[in-house]
């Protein structure tokens, strides 16, 4: 392995179900036993402490606030999230830097050697893509010597890769209805795969609204003697306006400990709700690590940045990037869309593309209301994307907005600006491979016309 192209052909010549339509947890490639052989080939590189994060949303958000306080404490911080948005290497951070080529191949190397001796022991079937770069990722975190990996869950949480890991504290952001081939259709359902990731006596953090998951998690939390930590009940947060009236200042207070006058340079409510409980986990690993002080949480969000997740990237025209892909995340959307200071003249555009396994249909019935204009297309780097055609033709016939077609997302970028002009509103949603893909391209051509366009930095 001497190439990142030899690496990365072997990493995606494997099974990914990130790419496959859906396919029911029945099926036997999902279980953690080749993992689990995978692991001890390598030597165990999961043995670090972690913080495991599991939900159907804001499990990125509050993966990345635990790791940048904590790195910002000065604490040597892995990062495991996913997808990514534009490059593989962002998948696997140390210390708020995604690892380098040289790391990804050298790793990649020791993996293909594992690869390679567990079949000639075995006629099993092998890694999976995610399986690999789940792996990946601990090698990388101990090759580091990473002290503490922030680990986001996959996909559901019982039977994801990540679930090898040795927690010491686990989290539950939130639960909803999404992946439900995988994770069954009711909250219920749902909610006992993510409780998964509960192991015995390790303190739990739970950020879920719905009375249904609710139950499941303390109930798994009081059968697995876990102190579980709530919030809402146990964490509660506020917002207030700066005395000048030019900045929203957050209030959290965990038990006894009030965190009081936090900035957060993200867009959307839903982002304090992360926020309470991410810093519900970190105030849990009171016994592991000292005490984070509040003057350091400051800094660590005052320099937060999270691309894809509500993303200011331009304000000429205002340019916003999502990547809201169920029913939940757009609501989340929406509501920033209303509460936002919107331009007041030009013309509102919606570029869309989704997997034709997420619920788009639901999505685009919430989100056009807020549009003038339409714009479906697909990302080129996902078989799962659904055609621009078949979008259109799911559209609801109450639905009554002009629609453009785009194949490509160049296209719609190059129509969406036509449409938008520089008074308008221009937003990306409904997919991270959309996202991905047209976040590049935006900045391309930021650059391209400086110093007249207001870039976001």
């Amino acid at each position: 392995m001497t190439t990142y192209k030899q690496a990365m052909e072997f990493l995606l010549n494997r099974t990914n179900y990130e790419q496959k339509q859906s396919t029911s947890y029945r099926h036997t490639d999902f279980k953690l036993d080749r993992m689990k052989q995978l692991l001890e080939e390598l030597g165990n590189p999961q043995c670090i402490p972690s913080i495991h994060i599991a939900g159907t949303k804001g499990k990125g958000s509050t993966a990345h606030m635990v790791a940048a306080c904590l790195h910002s404490a000065g604490h040597r911080v892995g990062l495991f999230t996913s997808p990514h948005l534009e490059r593989y290497e962002q998948r696997i951070q140390i210390d708020g830097e995604m690892i380098s080529e040289s790391q990804l191949i050298e790793q990649t190397g020791t993996l293909k050697t594992a690869v390679e001796t567990l079949r000639s022991k075995s006629d099993a079937h092998e890694p999976t893509f995610f399986e690999l770069t789940t792996a990946l990722a601990w090698l990388c975190f101990r090759d580091a010597k990473v002290e503490i990996a922030v680990m986001e869950v996959g996909l559901g949480g019982r039977l994801d890769s990540t679930n090898i890991c040795h927690p010491i504290v686990t989290v539950i952001t939130s639960i909803g209805i999404d992946h439900t081939e995988q994770l069954g259709n009711t909250i219920t359902e749902i909610a006992r795969e993510k409780a998964g990731i509960i192991k015995l006596g390790i303190p739990v953090i739970s950020g879920c609204k719905l009375a249904e998951a609710q139950k499941v998690i303390r109930d798994k939390s009081q059968q697995l003697n876990c102190p579980l930590t709530e919030v809402d009940l146990d964490i509660t947060y506020s917002s207030s306006e700066s005395p000048q009236g030019d900045q929203v200042r957050h209030h959290i207070r965990i038990g006894e400990r009030s965190i009081s006058d936090l900035t957060l340079p993200l867009l959307g409510e839903h982002q304090i709700r992360n926020l309470a409980t991410a810093l519900g986990a970190i105030d849990a690993m009171g016994n592991h690590l000292p005490p984070i002080s509040d003057a350091t949480i400051r800094s660590a969000l005052n320099k937060l940045e999270i691309p894809g997740r509500q993303e200011m990237l331009c304000t000429r025209p205002m340019t916003l990037l999502d990547v809201a892909h169920n029913t939940d995340s757009t609501q989340a959307l929406i509501q920033t869309l209303e509460k936002q200071t919107l331009p007041p003249k030009g013309m509102r555009v919606l570029v869309f593309g989704s997997a034709r396994d997420k619920p788009y249909q639901e999505q685009l019935a919430d989100l056009v209301p807020h549009f003038d204009h339409l714009i479906l297309t697909k990302a080129t780097s996902s078989q799962r994307c659904c055609p621009p055609e078949e979008l259109k033709a799911s559209l609801l016939p109450s639905i009554e907005i002009e629609v453009s077609l785009a194949q490509t997302p160049a296209e719609a970028i190059e129509k969406a600006l036509q449409f938008a002009q520089e008074t308008g509103l221009f937003v990306v949603s409904g997919s991270f491979y959309l996202a991905g893909e047209i976040r590049p391209l935006i900045k391309g051509w930021q650059e391209k016309r400086q110093p007249h366009s207001h870039v976001i930095a």
